[in-house]
């Protein structure tokens, strides 16, 4: 549900829709301290969002309660999803994390949503310049765009949103959420193990 942080309604849309290869299993079901790893992206949207959607194509993800929207094009990585994703949204903005990433917190999203006005995307980058397009902010009118490139197989995502005038978004070590793990994806088995381990 919504908490005022913005009047627009919002849907979350959770990526799920990888190969998982690095990961040897549906990477999303994995277990990292104590729940599966999608959990997280769940729960820092729930509070946020006005509806979820899960983006997979492993219908096991209809365990967690939110509709699960498959692939309509199949081997196009992560703009697949997100174009499938948008087109069942019912709302103009829209949240968008990947299942992957467990340190992304409440109080990032709410600087992110802060700093949406009509921007057809708003895509967070690092302070060293990479760019995060799987976590961020996409109007549902970048839907078009995002269909064509896919149609026209071009599949890698940060150069269709820089082709689309996005919003990129540059944090640094300065605001009160920043942390270097904030963006950290786990892919590898090794990856949960080390940050098991972290406190």
């Amino acid at each position: 549900m919504s908490n005022g942080i913005t009047r627009r309604p919002l849907t979350g849309i959770i990526l799920a829709g990888g190969k998982s290869s690095r990961m040897g299993r549906e990477k999303g079901m994995v277990p990292f301290r104590g729940k599966p790893l999608i959990r997280y992206s769940l729960e820092v949207l729930e509070p946020l969002c006005d509806h979820l959607l899960i983006s997979a194509n492993d219908p096991d993800y209809e365990v967690f309660g939110y509709p699960v929207v498959p692939d309509h094009v199949t081997g196009a990585g992560p703009l697949a999803g997100l174009c499938a994703a948008l087109e069942k949204s019912t709302t103009r903005g829209n949240l968008v994390l990947p299942c992957d990433m467990p340190f992304v917190t409440k109080e990032f999203i709410e600087y992110l949503l802060c700093c949406v006005r009509d921007q057809k995307a708003v895509i967070p980058v690092h302070p060293d310049g990479r760019a995060e397009p799987l976590c961020g902010y996409y109007s549902k009118e970048i839907l078009p765009f995002l269909k064509k490139n896919l149609e026209e197989k071009n599949y890698k995502l940060i150069r269709v949103l820089q082709e689309a005038d996005a919003f990129f978004l540059k944090l640094d070590e300065t605001l009160p959420f920043y942390d270097p793990r904030l963006f950290t994806n786990l892919n590898k088995p090794e990856e949960l193990r080390t940050m098991n381990n972290e406190h």
